[in-house]
Parts: structure tokens; sequence; C-alpha cells
């Protein structure tokens, strides 16, 4: 009887995570509510990829990583809602890491766990983002920024004001 109770709450408990995940909306004010991206203010359009996004699983679920897909039901129900297409990983060759840090104690990055992918409905990327966040399997979902100079240097090889 013990055990049933315990199935139940775990029961409960997943039923409500699914329901907050595809139940979140938005608000009057047209902004995403829940576990938000926003766009950062100084960012255009031209300076991401439209409709891509970039997403790095949290290293406990490295299990559910395969080379071009992520099992996780929730995240392929998500992913088929939004007419996603293209997952794969930015850094296929690469290899994880054997330590969290380096001899000078700096944390190593694990660059196998990023992911790219791209979707074809008409939501806009900030609810997308939006939505991979609200399933806390990534450690980061952002657009996928297009490089940019920082500066112009001149002739001489300095830089200009």
């Amino acid at each position: 009887m013990i055990k049933l109770k315990q199935s139940l709450v775990v029961i409960v408990f997943i039923v409500i995570g699914i329901y907050n995940v595809f139940s979140q909306s938005i608000n009057s004010d047209n902004k995403y509510t829940g576990s938000s991206f926003k766009m950062p203010e100084n960012i255009k359009s031209g300076d991401y990829i439209e409709k891509t996004v970039i997403i790095k699983v949290k290293p406990q679920f490295r299990s559910i990583c395969l080379s071009d897909k992520i099992e996780n039901e929730l995240f392929k129900s998500l992913f088929n809602s939004i007419q996603g297409n293209s997952l794969v990983k930015k850094f296929p060759h690469t290899k994880a890491p054997e330590r969290l840090v380096n001899e000078r104690g700096e944390r190593l990055a694990d660059l196998t766990l990023i992911y790219e992918f791209s979707y074809a409905a008409s939501f806009s990327l900030e609810k997308v983002i939006s939505k991979f966040l609200a399933l806390q399997l990534f450690e980061y979902a952002e657009p996928h920024y297009l490089p940019q100079l920082c500066y112009t240097p001149n002739r001489s090889g300095t830089e200009s004001p």
C-alpha cells in the first residue's frame, strides 16, 4: 500500500511537470511567462540566425544524448510541435573531458553536449527557447548568434577610435 501511494505521488509530480511545460502562455504584454528567455536589448534581427537554437544538455542527462537525437519524450514532443528539423551536435568529433578541471583549477567545457536545431513553425525564437528551458534538461538554450567584429583596425595596425 505504501509503494502504491509513493507511485501515485511520483505520477502526480510528473503530470504537474508536464502540465507546467505545456501550459505556459503569452501574457497581455506579449512576453513569455514561466522559465523565460528574453532577447538582449542590444541584439538586432541580423545578429542571429532566425529559427535556429543552440542548446547544451545538462551533464546528468548525458545518457539521453545520441549523435543525431535526444532520447527524451518531452523533448521529442516539443521538438515535433515546433516542426523541428536538423538536430545535430555542434562538435561531433570531440570527446567529453576526462576530468572536470584542468591543472590550474579551471573548469573544462564539455562540447559533446551542445546541439543545434532549426524549426519551421511560426513561433517566436524567444517563445521556443523559453519552452525548451522549461524542460529543465538544458544548461542553456540560446539563438545562434552570428560573429561580429568588435573593432575595425586601420592601416597602421592600431585601433580606430
